[in-house]
């Protein structure tokens, strides 16, 4: 299972996670963050003034949500692993709730693009699609909740001698899983740590699924290339 393929795919989480936060912050210029009490002139101006910017960025990061998908199948793969062939409900639940997750990235960056599609017109529509795009990108965490507990889980419940991943990882998992609840209480606030824009509800939850990535990737890889590894169900 250690094909240049099978491990460029392990890879293709951290280009997934380079290329969005490049285009997403530096390229489409939403660094620093839109503020979420903004008002409908502040957002269109921010478009108006970068329109070849956001939309550049957007369609650059919805291309590296693409390399999300390899990266949830070696996923899969290693969670089948574990689980077995008999009944790899873990293993199906982390690759159902990561394409999810895919969507979650792709679809705000469509909305940032038909905001930025006609500049001139109202400023409330404009705010309405940038709010809409926010929320999908920050409240929709379900997703990403159940990925990280279907593989925690698997971990946890490995029964071999000589586990595939080693245990502290299956609780890192859930633990990502636990922090990023709090992004539901976004929609009740527009400034402070529960909102779009905080410590808490996204600073906290992003950093934590990135980090995720990068830990996940350099296991995958160990798991793909440990040929000795046998599935006790």
């Amino acid at each position: 299972m250690n094909s240049r393929f099978t491990l460029f795919c392990t890879g293709s989480g951290l280009a997934f996670g380079a290329l969005f936060v490049v285009a997403w912050l530096l390229i489409a210029g939403f660094f620093p963050l839109h503020l979420p009490s903004a008002s409908a002139n502040d957002i269109a101006d921010i478009y108006a003034t970068n329109v070849g910017g956001i939309r550049a960025g957007m369609m650059l990061s919805m291309l590296a949500t693409g390399f999300y998908a390899p990266w949830i199948a070696v996923l899969y793969v290693v969670t089948k692993r574990i689980e077995g062939d008999a009944a790899p409900i873990m293993a199906a639940t982390q690759i159902v709730s990561g394409a999810m997750g895919a969507l979650v990235f792709c679809l705000p960056t469509i909305i940032w693009t038909a905001a930025s599609y006609r500049v001139g017109r109202d400023p409330e529509l404009i705010l309405l699609l940038n709010d809409l795009a926010w929320l999908i990108l920050t409240v929709i965490v379900s997703p990403f909740i159940f990925q990280n507990l279907a593989v925690g889980i698997a971990i946890l419940r490995d029964k071999a001698n000589i586990p595939l991943m080693p245990r502290w990882l299956g609780y890192i998992n859930i633990w990502a899983s636990v922090v990023y609840v709090p992004a539901v209480l976004i929609p009740f606030f527009k400034s402070g740590p529960f909102a779009w824009n905080g410590i808490i509800a996204l600073w906290l939850p992003a950093s934590t699924f990135f980090c995720t990535i990068i830990i996940m990737t350099i296991y995958c890889r160990k798991a793909l290339m440990n040929d000795t590894y046998v599935t006790i169900a």
